[in-house]
């Protein structure tokens, strides 16, 4: 789960859904948080950031490029900085995934599940 700290940047994100998906989908994704510390789901995470990129979503090589970048980053960070910056740079890759997933019609519940299980 990723754990919410900031809940006025998760209000911003949900008033963003609700201009992306509508008021339906955003009401169910605030249900979902309504347990706040409880964190979100991978498939929250994904249906959140695909609202969010909507139309500037990326095109598939644009985002194994990016995954590619974003993972040499997590690299190079491995070496010196293990605060903020690797978080975010780890962000980015797990961001990058979501949507890779997503163009595959994978849900990144089973992207995680799949990773565990090592089927």
């Amino acid at each position: 789960m990723v754990t919410i700290v900031n809940w006025t940047d998760v209000e911003e994100t949900l008033a963003r859904v609700e201009d992306a998906l509508g008021a339906d989908d955003a009401n169910l994704l605030r249900a979902a948080l309504a347990l706040r510390g409880r964190g979100l789901t991978m498939a929250e995470y994904q249906q959140i950031n695909l609202a969010l990129a909507g139309d500037k979503r990326p095109a598939v090589g644009a985002l194994a490029a990016g995954l590619e970048l974003g993972a040499a980053k997590v690299h190079q960070l491995l070496k010196g900085d293990r605060g903020a910056p690797l978080t975010r740079a780890l962000g980015g890759v797990l961001w990058h995934v979501a949507m890779l997933a997503a163009d595959c019609g994978l849900p990144l519940d089973d992207v995680a599940r799949m990773s565990v299980r090592r089927d």
